[in-house]
Order: structure tokens, then sequence, then C-alpha cells
């Protein structure tokens, strides 16, 4: 089902994209996002990516979105030290989202696209992915992304993610503005 309606709808599904994907990591920025987007759609990663995640998704990163990425979670490792209830959930929050696509029910796609790229003012390349869910079959929900691409160390590396029209909010917003909600740095500031 998933080849056949990826096909219709032109997306890469799972199956289409990852098979034969080798662990090297591309480094042209369309080739680094349809890499990174294959593990994306294979692993479903919720929240902040740990452990055997983070050991797939941290070689498609810039050194700045780990930075950014590693005080988040001593932010909220702060937040849990102030807060001994392990039945309270801290407000500084990704848990229930995919950081690469988005909360709700942008946080699990069964489908990918990589629409194109364009160079930035910044010097960044943004590449354009649009996803998807199968679910309902007969008309799937698609929303697309805008992956920030820089050069370091001489590689293409994903900078930060800008969420399009989400729907829970009337403006595009980015990865890097969620990552430093009720933080100041490593600490919870509370607001």
């Amino acid at each position: 089902m998933a080849r056949v309606l990826g096909t219709i709808l032109g997306f890469c599904a799972l199956t289409l994209c990852s098979a034969g994907q080798s662990s090297h990591v591309p480094d042209q920025p369309r080739a680094l996002v349809s890499n990174l987007y294959a593990e994306v759609v294979a692993k479903h990663p919720l929240g902040i990516p740990d452990g055997v995640d983070r050991q797939t998704f941290d070689p498609y990163l810039s050194k700045s979105l780990l930075h950014r990425l590693d005080m988040y979670r001593a932010c909220t490792a702060d937040w849990q030290h102030k807060n001994h209830d392990p039945n309270v959930k801290p407000p500084v929050g990704l848990f229930d989202n995919d950081v690469f696509t988005g909360g709700g029910d942008q946080s699990a796609p069964s489908m990918f696209q990589v629409l194109g790229s364009q160079p930035e003012k910044d010097g960044m390349v943004a590449v354009l992915v649009k996803l998807g869910t199968e679910t309902p079959p007969d008309k799937p929900f698609v929303w697309t992304v805008k992956v920030l691409v820089i050069r370091e160390d001489g590689h293409y590396r994903a900078s930060d993610i800008v969420y399009l029209n989400e729907q829970w909010s009337a403006r595009n917003t980015r990865l890097s503005e969620y990552l430093s909600r009720g933080c100041s740095g490593s600490h919870w500031n509370g607001q």
C-alpha cells in the first residue's frame, strides 16, 4: 500500500527511499536531507534523539544544532531536578514531537519527498521536504518543512528546521525557537 500510494502522490515511501541506503552521510544538501528523512520515516524519533537514535541522527546535524540539542537536554534535566514529581511532564515541550517533522499528526510521517533546494541570503541552503501519512488512505495528511543546511568543516549539515504553516500556529516556526523556550542555556527559567 505504501509503495502504491507513495507512487501516486510522488512521495518516497520508506521502501522506496531507504532501500540500499548506506550509512555514509552525503555531501550535497538535497542528498543529505533525503538520507536524513529516510531515517526519520524509518525510526519516527519522538523528542530529542537519544541513545541509538542520537548515533543515527548526529552525523546529519551541524555543531550549532547539536549544541542547542545538548542545551535543551540539560535544561530539561534542570527542570526535572527542580520538580521531583515523576507524574508531571516538563513544560519545555518537544517530548511528543518529532523534531524533524513537527508535532501532533506531523510526528509520524510514512512518506517524504525532497521538493527542491535554493540558496539563502546567509549562505545556507534551504531544502524543502514534503511529508505525508497514509491514514486515512482516501485523504492522506500532507505538510512541508524547510531544512536549513550549512557547510561546516567541508561538509553539509542540517542546521535548523522550519515548520511551515504549522497546524497549531499562525506562523512558521523553527526548531531553534522550540529549543530555547523556557530555557536560559542549560537552565530552566520558568517562562
